[in-house]
């Protein structure tokens, strides 16, 4: 069952709500009739304020996986939003099986690519150098339009939140903290 604002795409299969708020039908009535059909899987579109982020709560507490989004720079971000949001710090960590944190950066014209010296400050910011090359860019082309990209790419950060992180989160640990104990010490 999906709960979204509007309804972007139609799936065979699935049962999908779209919100009317002029006809009293929000975010929170929609998943409070959804807790009583008891389905396996949810879909809010948005956690956007407390109702919403405690009732997806409640739904996967007592056993059903709940997928949302939350807008936060990163994916190990998503545990202070919550609490930021209002949720109680007791019901984050037992609620969270993974989280997924995407980007979406301009693609670079297949059209018209040819070797690209990056400046050397914007190596440096990347933590990167010239020998971590060659490098690629787009010079602009009918295709593109001139601008040298078409499209985008997702990059994506992916972490399954293990027992270790869910206690961290529990603890209300630091980004830095949860950073290490998900990817390792990276420097």
């Amino acid at each position: 069952i999906t709960v979204e604002d509007p309804v972007e795409y139609a799936f065979e299969g699935m049962s999908q709500v779209a919100v009317n708020r002029a006809d009293g039908l929000g975010f929170a009535a929609a998943l409070r009739a959804i807790k009583r059909a008891d389905p396996d899987v949810v879909h809010v579109s948005e956690m956007r304020d407390l109702e919403i982020s405690e009732l997806s709560t409640e739904l996967a507490l007592t056993g059903h996986l709940v997928l949302s989004v939350l807008h936060v720079p990163s994916a190990l971000l998503i545990p202070k939003r919550f609490l930021e949001i209002g949720v109680a710090p007791h019901l984050i960590a037992p609620t969270m099986k993974g989280l997924i944190g995407q980007r979406l950066v301009l693609r670079n014209c297949q059209d018209c690519l040819e070797d690209y010296a990056p400046a050397s400050n914007d190596l440096r910011i990347a933590g990167m150098s010239p020998a971590d090359g060659p490098f690629l860019g787009g010079k602009g082309c009918d295709s593109c339009g001139g601008s040298g990209v078409q499209g985008r790419l997702g990059l994506y950060e992916v972490v399954e939140v293990d027992d270790a992180l869910r206690e961290l989160i529990g603890k209300q640990a630091g980004f830095d903290e949860l950073y290490t104990v998900a990817f390792g010490n990276t420097e």
